[in-house]
């Protein structure tokens, strides 16, 4: 039986038709981080860093401007501020996808993948940013991610302008003696540990597969833990800097923290085995 011109384009309609609906219903079923993905080199694959904020006072802080300055560098900025139960007073934060308050202590009426953090952060990079700093220079994230790639440190930091910017500190944790003992750090910028107020950028990965990755005081914690696997910080020139409305500038407030700081550290020790030597 042969076919009329009109049959033959009439099937080579349907066809095409079907071929189309076929490749439309085929990118519907696909994920949408595959569809998205692209090189992680170029920007317009998007922020390559969540900025986590662990380190505040839930009664006295500027997290909000800390917030708010990274997103006004970058509109698309993840941002995770991370509290074991619900601050209160409740955190004046924008209510955008990409800003997500992670409660790090486990809920009744929560999955228990609410309760870590790693859920909350889908980037190759995480900066560990406290209270008290503000992003007012374009590009400094991506600059401190450059530095961990062309660098032979785990971890690379940049000093916040406040009134105790970091410095390098050396640190030896024995296992074996179940002892930490700082002292002076012999080769500046590759330091063991800091001291001070600090924006600290590292792998994700590589927080995460530390045993307790947010337990604060976070410097005293995480540093423990990197040192203890020969992971240095280099500790880089350039600085972020302080916020505009500083938290803790009432001398109550100052002592309270002071207070509260020395229990967290304390607890932090006990719970590792670890003790001080100086």
């Amino acid at each position: 039986m042969r076919l009329t011109r009109c049959q033959a384009a009439l099937a080579a309609a349907i066809t095409l038709n079907l071929l189309v609906l076929f490749y439309v219903s085929w990118l519907q079923h696909q994920p949408r981080n595959s569809r998205a993905r692209g090189p992680r080199r170029a920007s317009a694959a998007g922020p390559r860093v969540t900025v986590l904020v662990r380190e505040f006072e839930a009664f006295d802080n500027a997290v909000p401007e800390l917030v708010d300055s990274f997103l006004q560098q970058d509109p698309a900025q993840p941002l995770v501020v991370a509290a074991d139960t619900l601050p209160y007073p409740p955190l004046a934060l924008p209510r955008i996808p990409n800003v997500r308050l992670a409660l790090l202590q486990p809920a009744l009426d929560r999955p228990a993948a609410a309760s870590r953090p790693e859920t909350y952060v889908t980037t190759e990079f995480v900066a560990l940013v406290p209270d008290g700093a503000r992003a007012e220079a374009p590009g400094q994230l991506e600059r401190m991610v450059e530095a961990l790639r062309v660098g032979k440190a785990r971890l690379v930091a940049a000093p916040v302008a406040t009134a105790n910017p970091a410095r390098c500190l050396a640190l030896n944790v024995s296992l074996r003696e179940w002892t930490a003992r700082y002292g002076a750090a012999p080769a500046a910028p590759r330091c063991d540990a800091l001291d001070g107020d600090a924006v600290v950028l590292l792998r994700a990965r590589d927080l995460f597969n530390l045993s307790a990755p947010l337990a604060r005081p976070v410097g005293t914690s995480l540093f423990l833990q990197t040192s203890l696997r020969g992971w240095a910080v280099q500790l880089l020139d350039l600085t972020f800097a302080a916020a505009r409305q500083p938290p803790l500038t009432t001398a109550h407030a100052r002592w309270k923290a002071e207070r509260e700081g020395r229990a967290r550290r304390a607890a932090l020790l006990r719970g590792l085995g670890i003790r001080l030597v100086s």
